[in-house]
């Protein structure tokens, strides 16, 4: 398997930490983020609210996206109850998606009822998804998602390829760790 870089050799790198450019420390906090925010519990209502966890989204990455040289379009979230035909192809329920294809993030409503017990009326736990799901969307607009993709079809066995794939899935987290910090400090949480 090809080795990961060394990250600490990126022009402008501190030494001994990893350049992260696309995932910076600190983000500006997101315009929606009150303290007492409750994640909306039907799907009409979530279709309505997507977009604005969008925007969220938006506010925080556009700036540091294009200052790396690259374009973010702001991508669509479509919420869904029953099987869906994406770009990507059929979407089954239980299941959230950035589609590459189509450039949208995709959200079945049922989703939570897959997470364990204690997860599933967790606040925020929308809210991480699609900031999950849209950390693929910057992924695919920086290179990152195809590279990881890309190595995880040229590995020579399954593991390298299960490799390859938790690696671009951890990195899509940071967006939604990020994301989560900013709101809880604006809505005075540590």
């Amino acid at each position: 398997m090809p080795e990961h870089p060394d990250e600490s050799r990126a022009p402008g790198a501190v030494p001994g930490q990893p350049d992260h450019s696309l995932c910076p420390s600190r983000v500006t906090a997101p315009p929606l983020a009150p303290a007492d925010a409750s994640t909306p519990a039907r799907a009409g209502e979530l279709q309505a609210y997507t977009p604005k966890l969008v925007g969220c989204h938006m506010t925080v990455w556009h700036g540091t996206v294009t200052q790396a040289g690259y374009e973010l379009p702001r991508p669509p979230g479509i919420v869904y109850s029953t099987p869906i035909t994406t770009g990507c192809g059929k979407l089954e329920t239980e299941n959230a998606v950035y589609c590459g294809a189509d450039q949208k993030v995709y959200y079945a409503t049922d989703l939570p009822s897959i997470l364990p017990t204690d997860l599933q009326n967790a606040r925020f736990v929308v809210e991480m998804i699609i900031a999950h799901e849209f950390g693929h969307a910057v992924q695919a607009r920086t290179g990152i998602l195809i590279s990881c993709n890309g190595l995880g079809r040229t590995a020579s066995t399954t593991a390298e390829t299960t490799t390859w794939a938790r690696r671009g899935g951890m990195q899509a987290v940071c967006p939604a760790g990020l994301i989560s910090s900013a709101g809880a400090n604006v809505a005075g949480r540590p």
